[in-house]
């Protein structure tokens, strides 16, 4: 079983996610936890923002390892646990530039869908349900205001002890939403075939039982239980 989640930077896809997986039983894949893994493998290896052919070959020789343990998703590079650096927010920013490259996301989405094979997942991103799962039945499109999704990473950023600017968090957020939906490869779109839920108004717990209704609808209406 894959359920996608796909929806815009700070619409609460990872809260949700994780909340939804350990009710399901299955693991929680945080795909933008492997672009952030990409942008730190850039960066420690020096490589130039022009220099993309050197990107994907640093890319294609690095070993990368995903451990999936109590919802959390810990990245190993080349033997390395990298899941503490991953949190810095230039990693983050560089993250959401290469996730734009199209070899960087063809070998991302080979990538994931080689570790979805092994079990039943989550997955949260921008094109899970477009490009890396379109043939899942259960897809889902998490969205929520531009003030509601700054307030939340404020909130989010202050629980990290991390001091933050509600204007720098809105272009932040304006930026990365007109990069994701505007990209050549991959862009981020809702799918005729998957859910929409503007969680704007709702809580973490109504958003999750919405989801868990839905899944479980689709799964008996596949006769899967």
């Amino acid at each position: 079983m894959i359920i996608a989640l796909d929806g815009p930077s700070g619409a609460g896809k990872s809260t949700v996610g994780k909340e939804l997986a350990q009710i399901m039983g299955i693991n929680y894949l945080d795909t933008g936890a492997m672009y952030r893994a990409v942008a730190y493998l850039k960066m420690k290896r020096k490589i130039r923002d022009d220099d993309e052919e050197k990107l994907v070959h640093a890319l294609e020789n690095a070993t990368f390892e995903f451990k999936f343990e109590n919802l959390k998703t810990t990245v190993i590079l080349d033997g390395l646990d990298i899941s503490a650096e991953l949190r810095d927010p230039a990693i983050s920013q560089e993250a959401s530039r290469l996730s734009a490259l199209s070899p960087v996301r063809r070998i991302m989405v080979t990538m994931q869908r080689h570790i979805c094979a092994q079990g039943d997942f989550v997955v949260e991103g921008r094109d899970i349900g477009s490009v890396v799962f379109p043939d899942t039945p259960y897809k889902f499109y998490l969205d929520a205001s531009v003030q509601e999704r700054v307030q939340r990473r404020h909130q989010q950023l202050e629980k990290q002890g991390v001091q933050s600017d509600l204007d720098y968090i809105t272009r932040e957020i304006e930026i990365r939403d007109h990069r994701d939906t505007h990209r050549y490869d991959s862009p981020l779109r809702r799918m005729d075939d998957a859910m929409y839920l503007d969680s704007t108004d709702l809580s973490l717990p109504e958003v999750v039982s919405i989801l868990v209704n839905a899944v479980e609808t689709k799964m008996k209406k596949n006769s899967i239980i």
